[in-house]
């Protein structure tokens, strides 16, 4: 196609990468006729096929990792941490298109990832808590938390200022943080509502890719059935969503990460407690963390006194983990028992 000379071929062709990355990712990686120089992930090298022969430094390890990748917690960097750890296909990434049909229920779907599953150590995406058994794949589960309301922020900025966000040209990108999530286009409790199970997405994959092909990379952040159906007015003048304020949830999923866990930790601390957590199954110096992602400080969008209250009501239940997490001895959940057996 030649030189991306212009600012809209820039914008086409990443519109278009990403296209065939959240429909065709698995069958991309595996296609061993697929050209080297072809680079499925920035910054990661794109010949890893090697390792699917190659002996993985920890492959006598028992260790089955399903990571949960809360939207806007640094689930880039820890990617590519595990990448350059295990190799592929040891880390298992799951596009957004068979992410929700297997939620779905497809049984072609589900028998593709199940078939990947057999040689992975983590499998890395916007699932929940439950996946695992959903694939009948044994595994520990894993994520990191961010402090609520940097994460909401976030979160917001991202939906609003992406040209690829199903909020993109339309009313709702120019709507204040408060009222998307008074209204429900952004989710309140997020990191709870992952950890309690909660599917990615209210919608089904046909419906959001015939709507907003460029856009199915953000399945799983989740975003209301209304708008990915195009009622973007009427997500405006739709009633205001109660917040959810009842705390037994996060006992529940307390309960859930003291049986289901090996680690939980902050995004505030990572650097140390990925460390930790790498140490934990014989990994050294794991603890150097790549910076990918990262919203600029010029880029930070200021919260009015509005934005800070509807942060905090809508997400108090997510405060409470976060609080409960940080309250653990070194700030963080880590349970080197299950990491030796997943079934501990």
């Amino acid at each position: 196609r030649g030189q991306l000379a212009t600012k809209a071929d820039q914008v086409q062709h990443e519109r278009n990468s990403r296209i065939l990355l959240n429909r065709w990712y698995e069958r991309i990686a595996d296609d061993p006729y697929r050209p080297p120089t072809l680079v499925m992930e920035p910054g990661i090298d794109p010949d890893y096929r090697g390792a699917r022969i190659g002996l993985n430094r920890y492959a006598n390890h028992r260790l089955r990792l399903a990571f949960i990748h809360i939207p806007k917690t640094a689930g880039v960097a820890l990617r590519r941490k595990f990448v350059d750890t295990f190799a592929m296909p040891s880390v298992l990434g799951v596009s957004a298109r068979t992410l929700l049909r297997c939620y779905e229920g497809d049984p072609a779907a589900m028998a593709g990832l199940r078939r990947g599953l057999r040689d992975a150590t983590v499998l890395f995406s916007h699932f929940s808590h439950g996946f695992g058994a959903l694939m009948e794949w044994n595994c520990s589960y894993a994520t990191v938390l961010r402090n609520p309301l940097d994460r909401v922020r976030s979160h917001y900025r991202h939906m609003v200022s992406s040209p690829f966000s199903p909020l993109a040209d339309t009313p709702l990108a120019a709507a204040p943080l408060h009222i998307l999530l008074r209204k429900g286009a952004l989710p309140g409790n997020l990191m709870l509502r992952k950890i309690l199970g909660e599917a990615p997405e209210e919608v089904t994959w046909n419906e959001i890719d015939a709507r907003n092909a460029a856009g199915t990379g953000f399945a799983g952040f989740p975003t209301p059935a209304a708008v990915w159906c195009g009622q973007h007015e009427h997500g405006l003048s739709a009633p205001d969503v109660e917040p959810d304020t009842e705390m037994s949830k996060v006992d529940r999923a307390m309960a859930i990460i003291e049986r289901d866990f090996i680690f939980v930790g902050r995004v505030e601390a990572m650097q140390t407690q990925i460390g930790e957590l790498l140490a934990s199954i014989g990994i050294p110096d794991g603890s150097d963390l790549p910076r990918v992602n990262a919203t600029p400080a010029s880029a930070a969008i200021e919260l009015t006194a509005e934005d800070r209250r509807a942060s905090e009501e809508y997400n108090a239940l997510d405060q409470a983990l976060y609080d409960r997490i940080s309250r653990l001895p070194a700030g963080r959940f880590l349970n080197p028992e299950r990491l030796r057996d997943p079934a501990a």
